[in-house]
Order: structure tokens, then C-alpha cells, then sequence
């Protein structure tokens, strides 16, 4: 059974207007006998196959502290909040990265192939500047190439080795102003989705460490919770840490001492993630200004390999 967030919302909103379970089943998916057959037989909702991992882990969860239909749409809130931070870096990387494998390929292309040609054609050594700007193009592109393959192998390796993951976290956080804002987007997104289920305060921090306890919150929830029971006060805890950013602090505070931490934490959200849409774009567009001065310098190199024959042939 596949995996369409369309269904599961579909379901969430016929079950919350009254729609009985079966009939509500057959008229979101297509395939409904497989999940009727499921629960018929005394299963969970999250065992239906097909659906998505994380999705499936807090469906499994809340399925278990709220009726089906809060459960549903408790999960598919949280489930694209994190989906979307994925998108708005795919989506904002997509067309440097493109350019840069292009420009790669053209590089290697052209010292593998071309230029090697072109050697044999003229049977002289080419002039020192394009050649050394052609070498100095595949250094970079090499350098980079490295660079992110190492990166790659690393967050492989953190995102399969949880304790390593948690070990840098805990050492590191302070340090990294891009960690502490996903931790705090993402304690916003948890916090605000278990208090608008009705979820109090300690047990949304023992919930919150039980669904998190494989993420990059997990270290901060673990703090935070452990605080609160040694008696600190929940504003001095989340005003003192150094999990959060400083926008967060100052959204929370607002929010907290109004009586409207719900709403506030939203607002956090949507500027956060319009923050990061400017930071993302903005590196972009370094990113494709960079690589358009590597494909100028490359096509200025060529340029001047390719005259070589001409001036043999002038020379003669």
C-alpha cells in the first residue's frame, strides 16, 4: 500500500465530522480492505504497510494517548513540518548543485579528452595560462567533490549512530547557531502540536522524549525535562539554555507570560522557515555566481587551446 498524505488527511477529517470508521476508510483510499483487515484484527493503525517510517512511528505513538482521528492529524502535522524543511533545502539547492556537476563534468571533460587531443594535433607544449587555469578549475572541482563526499559519509554515519549523534549535539550545540535553530523549530513544532491536543506541560516533555529519543531534540528535551523535575521553573529553563536560539527565547517569553504560547510558538515557525528560505537563497546565489566564473575561466581556457591549430597553421 502506498504512502499518500492526501488519504491520511482525507481520513482524519471524515473521522472528526462523524463518519464511521469503515465507511470512512473506503471513501479516503483505495485500497481500504487491506487496513480494515488490520484492524479487524485486533492491529494498530500504524502496522498498515507501505506507509512512512517516521509517520508510522508518530502514529504508532499517539494512536496510543488520543482517539484515531487527533491521532491522524497529529502525525501528519508533524510529519510535514519536518517534511518541509526537507523541501525548502532540496528545492533551494537543486540548481546550484546542477550547475556545479555540469560545470565538473565539462571540466573533466575537456583535461581528459580535449586537451590531450589537442596536444597530439599540435605536437607543442600550449600556452602556460589556459592550461594552468584548466588544472586550477579540476583542483577546485576535486576539492569540492571531496568535500561532499566526506560530508555525506558523516551525516550517514550520525544519522545511523545515535549515540555519536548525541555525544556531538551535547558537546557542540553551543557553537552552532544553524543547530540550535532546527532544535528550536522543531521543540516549537512539538510543543505547540502536544499542548493544542490538551497535553500538560510534564507530560508533553515525557511524551516528547519517548517520540524524539532518535532525533537531534532528543539531548535538549532530556535537559529540559530533567530540570523541571529538580524544581526550575519553566520560563528560567528555556530562557538560560543554550539548546535554543535567541528569537525562540524572546517568542517564548512573549508568548508564555500573555498566555498565547500556542500562537506565538506558530508565529516562531513561519519566520524561522522564511529565515532559512533567505539564508538558502542567498547561498545560492553565491554558490551560481562562483560557478559562473569557473565556467567563464573554463570557456576562456578552451578558447584559447582551440587556437593552437590556427596558429600552427599561420605559423607554416
Amino acid at each position: 500500500m502506498k504512502f499518500r498524505t492526501n488519504e491520511w488527511k482525507s481520513l482524519a477529517i471524515l473521522l472528526e465530522n462523524g463518519i464511521g470508521l469503515e465507511e470512512a476508510l473506503s471513501l479516503s483510499f483505495r485500497n481500504s480492505d487491506e487496513v480494515m483487515a488490520i484492524l479487524n484484527n485486533g492491529g494498530n493503525i500504524s502496522e498498515v504497510k507501505g506507509i512512512d517510517k517516521n509517520f508510522c512511528y508518530y502514529l504508532r505513538f499517539f494512536s496510543s494517548v488520543a482517539s484515531m482521528e487527533n491521532a491522524i492529524a497529529t502525525s501528519l502535522r508533524l510529519y510535514e513540518l519536518r517534511r518541509s524543511i526537507i523541501l525548502v533545502i532540496i528545492r533551494q539547492s537543486v540548481y546550484p548543485l546542477l550547475l556545479f556537476s555540469m560545470s565538473f563534468i565539462l571540466a573533466f571533460f575537456f583535461l581528459s579528452v580535449i586537451y590531450p587531443q589537442l596536444l597530439q594535433v599540435t605536437q607543442s607544449q600550449p600556452s602556460f595560462l589556459p592550461v594552468l587555469i584548466l588544472n586550477l578549475i579540476r583542483f577546485i572541482f576535486f576539492f569540492f567533490v571531496i568535500i561532499l563526499f566526506l560530508l555525506i559519509a558523516a551525516l550517514l554515519f550520525l544519522k545511523w549512530n545515535v549515540n555519536a549523534r548525541c555525544y556531538l549535539i551535547v558537546r557542540f550545540h553551543k557553537y552552532s547557531r544553524v543547530l540550535r535553530s532546527i532544535t528550536s523549530y522543531l521543540f516549537a513544532s512539538f510543543l505547540c502540536e502536544l499542548m493544542q491536543a490538551g497535553i500538560d506541560t510534564a507530560n508533553a516533555f515525557a511524551l516528547m522524549q519517548t517520540v524524539e529519543k532518535n532525533s537531534i531534540l532528543f539531548p535538549c528535551v532530556q535537559e529540559v525535562r530533567h530540570l523541571l523535575e529538580s524544581g526550575f521553573s519553566y520560563e528560567e529553563i528555556i530562557m538560560t539554555s543554550d539548546y535554543f536560539s535567541a528569537v525562540f527565547q524572546k517568542y517564548f517569553l512573549i508568548g508564555y507570560r500573555a498566555s498565547i504560547l500556542i500562537q506565538t510558538l506558530q508565529l516562531f515557525m513561519a519566520q524561522e522557515l522564511q529565515v532559512w528560505k533567505r539564508h538558502l537563497h542567498a547561498g545560492g546565489i553565491i554558490l551560481q555566481l562562483f560557478i559562473y566564473i569557473i565556467i567563464g575561466l573554463l570557456v576562456y581556457s578552451v578558447y584559447q587551446l582551440l587556437l593552437m591549430p590556427l596558429e600552427m597553421l599561420n605559423q607554416m
